[in-house]
């Protein structure tokens, strides 16, 4: 018993195919190191005062390491792999209050400004308003790709992390800002459908006749001619023969056939989809069983032929007798 169990194990072992050893292999040497990262976005129309947020990051390296740097202690295994994760001054900042706008400067003296504003152990700039004050983070990880072939002794992942500071704050003004911010992306994405449309450089008063146009050219184009077009039957007749191909060659597809599924869908909406490869699925179920019984029937009257005539003659006996 001990020995086919061993031979099990083994099987198992080398069962692992090529994709799977490729990943294994790219995550063991995968290596990020990245250095000096500031991203910053400013905004002076959605308030009455302009304002800019982003964060910095000075430092971080992901890297593979050996047992020596954890704090578990193993044995070596080639599916336990060993990485180490550094983060220095990660920042988050939002800045409100009399603050110097880089959308005029050039491009030179831009990158040498946001660079001077990432903060490390030099330099540590206490007027950004920071949201998350810079922080430290250093973790070791341990990734075992097999935990059933040691019994799930060891844990899929086992992440140990060390913070040496948190310091999380918000003001009001900073608030406020960022509800304008989300209301004004919110009206944005209400007035994309209606902007081709929208006189640009026009002011309202005095132009009453243009933004009237505008107005009323909007209502027409995206709902009375909508609902005009969608409710034709030149338009129902065209979708519901949409549907037909669509779910045919669905159905194509599910029995491992060549079909057009992708160009069909570019027209089709995801609720018709959706209601489409239900019903193609339920039929194809209903194909296969078909298929199944017929395979059946056929093996029977095959048997049949050998076994029928001793049925048959077994039953005359039974009379006779």
């Amino acid at each position: 018993m001990d020995e086919s169990e061993d031979e099990d194990e083994e099987k198992k072992k080398e069962s692992d195919g090529f994709t799977t050893k490729l990943v294994a292999q790219i995550i063991k040497n995968l290596q990020v190191h990245l250095t000096n990262i500031h991203i910053c976005y400013e905004d002076r129309i959605t308030c009455s005062f302009p304002f800019q947020f982003g964060f910095t990051l000075h430092k971080l390296v992901f890297q593979t390491t050996d047992e020596k740097t954890s704090s578990l202690k193993m044995n070596k295994n080639e599916n336990i792999v060993h990485k180490l994760i550094t983060l220095e001054f990660l920042a988050f900042y939002w800045n409100c209050n009399q603050v110097d706008l880089l959308y005029d400067m050039e491009s030179f003296t831009l990158d040498q400004l946001l660079h001077n504003l990432i903060t490390s152990k030099s330099d540590w700039h206490a007027p950004l308003g920071y949201i998350l004050s810079p922080i430290n983070l250093t973790a070791n990880a341990i990734i075992h790709r097999k935990p059933e072939e040691d019994h799930f002794k060891i844990p899929i992942a086992d992440v140990d992390l060390k913070l040496d500071f948190f310091s999380l704050r918000f003001s009001r003004i900073q608030f406020k800002s960022l509800m304008m911010l989300l209301d004004s992306m919110d009206r944005m994405k209400l007035a994309m459908p209606f902007r081709k449309w929208r006189p640009i450089g026009i002011p309202v008063s005095g132009h009453a006749m243009k933004w009237w146009k505008f107005a009323v050219t909007s209502v027409i184009e995206t709902d009375i001619k909508r609902r005009i077009n969608n409710w034709s039957w030149e338009k129902m007749k065209q979708h519901r023969k949409l549907l037909k191909s669509y779910k045919a060659n669905y159905v194509r597809k599910l029995m491992g056939k060549s079909s057009d599924c992708e160009e069909i869908e570019r027209n089709l909406d995801v609720f018709s989809i959706v209601l489409v490869r239900g019903e193609a699925e339920m039929e194809v179920k209903q194909m296969r069983l078909e298929m199944k019984k017929e395979d059946k029937k056929e093996k029977k009257g095959w048997l049949s032929g050998w076994w029928g005539k001793k049925d048959n003659e077994s039953q005359d006996d039974k009379q006779v007798c």
